[in-house]
C-alpha cells in the first residue's frame, strides 16, 4: 500500500507539471499573438508595407509602439522578413514582417525543431501561429566566431593547433562525415579522408590517427556529460536529409542553446548538395 501511494504521488506530481507546461506554451502562444496583432494594428494606423518598415526609421517607430503596448517583449533584431522578441530569459518570437514571405521559414523552423532526434540541434518550439505568422522558439545564443565552434567540438589530439587551422580540419571531417552516412562513392570518401590526413599532417609533428581524431569528434564532452546522441552525427545527418547548405554551418549561423547544445539557428534549405560534396572532395 505504501509503494502504491508514493506511486500515485508521483503520477499526480508529474500531471500537474504537464499541465504548468502545457499552460506555460499556452500563455507564450497567446502572448505572441497579442504581439503580432499589435503589430499589424501599428502597421494599419500609420499605412505602412514592407518597403517602409525596411527604413531604420520607420521600424524604430513600430519598436517604440510596440514597446509602448507590450512592455513585456524585448526587440532583439530584425531581418529582411522577420522580427524576433524576447518573451522572459529563454525564449523568442519571431513574427514575420514581409506580408508572407517569413512563412515559410516559420514553417521551417517549426518542421525542424520537431523532427525527433535531429531536434537535438535545432532550437525547441513552444509555439507557432496556425498560418505560421509567428512561431515561439527556444532563444539561442550566436557563436559569432570560429573559436566558440572549437570550443564546443573541442578535440583534445589538436593541441597547440590554431584556432583556424582547427576549424579547417573539423570541417574536413565533417565533410567526411557526410559523405560517409550519404554512403558516397569509395573514391569520393578516400579522397575526403586523405585531405583530412594531410591536414593533421600539416599542422602536428605526430599526427594522431584518423579514426581516433574522428572519435573525439563525434563524442564531444557535452555530449558525453548530457548523455546526449552525437552532436556531430547529427549535424552531419541533418545536412544530409534536410539538405542543408555547408555554408549555414559556420559561425554566425550556429549557436548554443539554453542548455548549452549546438544548434542551428536559421536552416536554408538547398537543392545543390551534392554539387557541394562534390567540389570539396575535389579539392587537394
Amino acid at each position: 500500500m505504501k509503494q502504491f501511494l508514493t506511486n500515485w504521488k508521483t503520477f499526480i506530481n508529474e500531471q500537474q507539471q504537464s499541465d504548468v507546461n502545457q499552460q506555460h506554451e499556452a500563455s507564450n502562444s497567446i502572448n505572441a499573438q497579442d504581439l503580432y496583432n499589435e503589430y499589424e494594428d501599428i502597421m494599419e494606423q500609420n499605412n505602412f508595407n514592407w518597403h517602409d518598415i525596411q527604413e531604420d526609421s520607420v521600424w524604430s517607430t513600430i519598436v517604440s509602439e510596440l514597446r509602448d503596448r507590450l512592455p513585456n517583449f524585448k526587440f532583439m533584431g530584425k531581418g529582411s522578413f522577420r522580427a524576433v522578441f524576447s518573451i522572459g530569459q529563454d525564449r523568442v518570437v519571431k513574427i514575420d514582417t514581409s506580408d508572407g514571405k517569413a512563412v515559410e521559414m516559420n514553417k521551417n523552423d517549426a518542421k525542424f525543431g520537431r523532427l525527433g532526434d535531429m531536434s537535438q540541434i535545432f532550437p525547441k518550439v513552444y509555439g507557432f501561429d496556425k498560418d505560421y505568422k509567428w512561431i515561439v522558439i527556444e532563444k539561442v545564443t550566436p557563436l559569432k566566431n570560429k573559436k566558440g565552434i572549437i570550443k564546443f567540438f573541442q578535440n583534445p589530439l589538436l593541441q597547440g593547433v590554431d584556432i583556424e587551422d582547427q576549424y579547417e580540419i573539423w570541417k574536413a571531417f565533417l565533410y567526411y562525415y557526410v559523405l560517409k552516412q550519404n554512403n558516397g562513392a569509395p573514391q569520393a570518401l578516400e579522397r575526403m579522408e586523405n585531405r583530412c590526413v594531410s591536414l593533421l599532417r600539416q599542422n602536428l609533428v605526430k599526427p594522431p590517427p584518423f579514426d581516433q581524431v574522428l572519435g573525439r569528434y563525434l563524442k564531444t564532452p557535452f555530449d558525453q556529460k548530457q548523455g546526449n546522441r552525437s552532436t556531430f552525427a547529427l549535424l552531419a545527418k541533418a545536412i544530409n536529409e534536410l539538405n542543408i547548405s555547408f555554408s549555414e554551418i559556420q559561425q554566425g549561423n550556429v549557436g548554443l542553446g539554453s542548455d548549452g547544445r549546438f544548434l542551428i539557428l536559421d536552416s536554408s534549405v538547398e537543392d545543390d548538395i551534392g554539387n557541394t560534396i562534390a567540389s570539396l572532395t575535389n579539392r587537394g
